[in-house]
């Protein structure tokens, strides 16, 4: 059994406040077309979140595909429907093309990441460091078994 990052990095993602582009060892480098941003809804998104989203997603012409999982007979929270809502306005602003909402009905989060990421040829994943819960939750786990992108795709990680 293995996490999906090492101690080194984890450290490096989670005490240093800047973005962190983690690139796997066995990484082939290639410009990413579908970045996956898995999130809870439970975060707002700050100026300086959205504002590097939009410089990864200018610089990458990439498609990014936003998915929550959700949790049976658990509905979002208005306060995860409000930060939904602004995070799909601001791409439908900015990005009117390029982007997708998808929800996963599962009770196991880090298994629907890897499932999604698996079966949508996802070529980068990210995610906010302030949701640090969801973060540890996906990568440091060690009970993950099934780790296929953890070789192979590069996240970045950001930061306020």
């Amino acid at each position: 059994m293995e996490s999906i990052v090492g101690s080194n990095t984890g450290d490096v993602i989670t005490k240093v406040l800047c973005n962190v582009l983690v690139i796997p060892e066995n990484a082939s480098f290639m410009t990413p077309q579908k970045i996956a941003f898995p999130t809870d809804y439970n975060l707002y998104y700050t100026y300086p979140i959205l504002r590097t989203l939009t410089e990864l997603l200018r610089i990458t012409n990439a498609d990014l595909q936003i998915f929550n999982v959700v949790q049976v007979n658990i509905p979002l929270t208005d306060e995860q429907e409000k930060n939904k809502d602004y995070l799909k306005d601001y791409l439908d602003e900015t990005f009117p093309k390029s982007h997708s909402f998808h929800s996963v009905h599962n009770q196991d989060v880090k298994s629907s990441i890897l499932n999604f990421v698996n079966d949508n040829q996802i070529d980068m994943l990210t995610m906010v460091a302030k949701n640090l819960n969801f973060l540890q939750q996906i990568l440091f786990d060690t009970t993950i078994e099934k780790l296929s992108f953890h070789t192979t795709i590069p996240m970045l990680v950001l930061h306020e």
